[in-house]
């Protein structure tokens, strides 16, 4: 192992990282060194690392682009044998000792990727090239080399190491998302004498207090989380889970979480959540802007650079170019100013600003493009420069960088509302689409609801918990919010996606998939306008990311080149799960004979004696049993000429036996086989099956009638715990 090179991107203080417990990981071959409290993707970014991945399609040098489940790009392999694990979003790994990561794209090697040669010869596979292609001399032909080129992780050839649990939990309210919103609700709901569950995909609650300098009550925004979750966690009814994701939401809100493991012996656990009520208060996803280049190593998420600088002390440049449509993204300006890092423009597409914003710019001395739009970026395997349209048809501008970030507006996370049929609608104010009518039983607070600022988020947060705990028949005792000394500046209105037809250089919608506005247009051409046809024959928003900094743009994309308002497109339907979720998680501990037990008859000794040959029914049962030199086939034979002219007996003692009684007793099995259960005489047996409520055969069997009231049913000997389980 090489010497750990040094992080010459950190900031010789700040940050939620202990500087005092190094650890050394390994990216790409390489020996790095990183901070208890990182995650991979700000370790990375902190030694100087931007080129961590090659794009799905083209090859294309890709980079870290966010800092949360929405990553697009920065798709890594960790682990290594057995315990390799696909797919990981890096700014989702946390840094642990002796950690091995390893890019999934690029051979011979990341920094030269052969596969490139796609990227050059781009025009020949436009969107849905798949349908027009590959059709001589047969599609077998070329199967092999298709499946070989395209899919992104390896999957797992052997036995899984991991342990997983599960567990089934009741409450009274599921606040999903930790934030100022989620806090203030869990601490009314719990003051109330509410079972409360407060979930969190974060390492730590406090959500947008995390990412930003946000000062409540004259004091640190993290100062009073800690001062929250102390009461929560001393109040009885409440349960708090961090680093646990809500993946979905079904019938009767029935909700899914996934917790991963963190100093446990198990590396994920799959909750089943059945609350009375559910408080959505997600947040929301910044999003991406479209133009020529946008998809270089360098071109990161305002909120991303923010994020990193603040809760990592991570300076993800030196040089550094910021593109807006929304007043969010002045927030990374003023921050990466405090630092003393320079900030070389800003180009916003609006034309007008807010005034107190005005004011601060000019103190700062930092140049503002209004009305202005990104026309071209430079750089390899890391952005160099961009080019700047002024909003006066000039000659563009070069701005030398190492660093673009943008910010494309706020899509909230409504995704686990739509999961139980609720309606969306799309305002024009955020630009994005919101929460309508809700299922009964949901309400939303903090960004998903709209909210534009912290105070909002907070009175948001305490009054729909209050609502819902008089839903619930409890009178609330709703906390004194805290005061809001110094804000975050929220997105506030959010100017419209401006696309540029006209270009030439390919420009990036779902950077996942390396959809482009091209192939949005070519899909437009040939017919694919519905949303959900677009979706499919673009792949727009079908990669590991779900499309969560790309969807909202293709939306507005295709209202733009069909002439229709964003709200009439409408979205794509929203599908669980919300990240993607390990078959390990949802085995459980039912793998191996756990899950398929070997079982074996009284007699299975006798059985064996005979020199059976045994074949698994749910039970061990003989199948035939072969005399020395005879085949199966041969023993089948003797045997069945053998019953045909003399006897046998045959051991059917496993077969599935349940009585069923009652006085609707018969109405009940009606219910269940397709005979004609009532019509069956006291003292006489009939064979039936069984269906689903989808009119799919699950078992099948002889019945009988020993009273009016009373039956015996026979299932399968492989179905009779599953019957059985479904009959209770």
């Amino acid at each position: 192992m090489t010497e750990a090179r040094r992080q010459p991107a950190r900031l010789a203080s700040g940050g939620r990282i202990d500087r005092d417990r190094p650890i050394r990981f390994r990216f790409d071959g390489r020996s790095y060194e990183g901070y208890h409290g990182d995650s991979l993707a700000s370790a990375l970014l902190a030694n100087g690392i931007h080129l961590v991945g090659r794009s799905f399609k083209y090859h294309r040098p890709r980079g870290i682009f966010s800092s949360g489940e929405e990553e697009p790009c920065a798709l890594v392999e960790t682990g290594e044998g057995d315990a390799r694990i696909p797919n990981r979003r890096a700014p989702l790994v946390p840094l642990c000792e002796g950690l091995v990561a390893r890019p999934q794209k690029g051979w011979p090697s990341l920094r030269f990727d052969a596969g490139r040669i796609f990227d050059f010869t781009h025009r020949l596979w436009p969107a849905g090239f798949y349908n027009k292609t590959f059709m001589w001399p047969s599609w077998g032909f070329w199967e092999g080399l298709v499946r070989r080129t395209a899919g992104l992780g390896r999957p797992l050839d052997g036995p899984d190491p991991d342990h997983y649990e599960q567990v089934n939990a009741h409450c009274d309210l599921l606040v999903i998302g930790g934030g100022p919103a989620g806090l203030a609700a869990a601490l009314t709901a719990g003051r109330a004498g509410l079972r409360v569950m407060l979930v969190d995909q974060g390492d730590r609650f406090g959500g947008i207090l995390n990412r930003d300098r946000i000062v409540l009550d004259s004091h640190p925004g993290q100062r009073w989380v800690d001062r929250v979750t102390d009461e929560l966690n001393a109040l009885p009814g409440v349960m708090e889970l961090s680093n646990t994701t809500a993946v979905g939401v079904y019938d009767h809100l029935v909700t899914t979480l996934l917790q991963t493991g963190v100093d446990t012996d198990w590396r994920e656990c799959l909750w089943t959540v059945r609350p009375r009520r559910i408080l959505l208060a997600a947040g929301a996803i910044e999003q991406g802007l479209i133009f020529p280049g946008n998809d270089r190593p360098g071109v990161m998420l305002a909120g991303a650079v923010r994020h990193y600088l603040n809760r990592w002390a991570v300076q993800a440049g030196n040089r550094v170019v910021v593109a807006t449509n929304n007043d969010s993204a002045y927030q990374t300006v003023f921050d990466l100013a405090a630092e003393s890092i320079e900030v070389a423009a800003v180009v916003d597409t609006r034309t007008a600003i807010e005034p107190e914003l005005e004011q601060r710019l000019a103190s700062s001395g930092i140049e503002v493009y209004r009305g202005a739009h990104i026309v071209g970026t430079q750089g390899g395997r890391r952005i160099r420069a961009v080019r700047v349209a002024p909003s006066d048809g000039s000659r563009p501008i070069r701005l030398s960088c190492d660093l673009l970030a943008v910010s494309g507006g706020w899509a909230p996370r409504v995704h686990l509302a739509a999961h139980a049929r609720g309606e969306l609608r799309f305002d024009e104010h955020c630009q994005a689409f919101l929460p309508g009518r809700l299922p009964d039983g949901m309400a939303v607070a903090g960004q998903v609801a709209g909210a534009e600022s912290t105070e909002q988020a907070l009175a948001q947060g305490r009054g729909a918990a209050a609502d819902l705990c008089r839903a619930l028949g409890r009178e609330s005792r709703p906390p004194d919010l805290p005061v809001v000394s110094a804000d975050s500046l929220w997105a506030g209105r959010t100017g419209t996606v401006e696309v540029d037809t006209g270009a030439r250089a390919r420009q990036w919608i779902d950077l996942a998939h390396d959809v482009t506005l091209g192939d949005a247009e070519l899909a437009v051409q040939e017919g694919f306008v519905p949303v959900e046809h677009f979706k499919r024959y673009t792949t727009t928003g079908m990669s590991v990311d779900q499309g969560k900094t790309g969807n909202l743009n293709a939306f507005i994309v295709l209202g733009a080149l069909t002439g229709r308002d964003t709200g009439a497109v409408g979205t794509t339907t929203y599908r669980p799960p919300y990240v993607p979720v390990t078959l390990g998680a949802i085995a459980g501990r039912r793998t191996g004979e756990f899950y398929a037990p070997r079982r074996f008859l009284p007699a299975h000794a006798v059985h064996q004696s005979l020199n059976a040959r045994f074949e698994d029914y749910g039970w061990q049962r003989p199948d035939a049993y072969p005399e020395e030199g005879e085949t199966l086939e041969d023993a089948i034979r003797r045997e069945v000429l053998a019953v045909r002219s003399g006897v046998g007996v045959f051991d059917n003692s496993p077969i599935g036996k349940l009585e069923v009684f009652g006085p609707d007793a018969a109405e009940f099995l009606n219910r269940l086989y397709i005979n004609d259960v009532p019509g069956l005489a006291v003292g006489r047996a009939r064979y039936g099956m069984m269906l689903n409520e989808n009119g799919v055969i699950i078992d099948d069997g002889v019945f009988a009638r020993l009273a009016e009231d009373r039956f015996l049913v026979n299932t399968t000997s492989a179905g009779v715990d599953r019957i059985g389980g479904m009959m209770e």
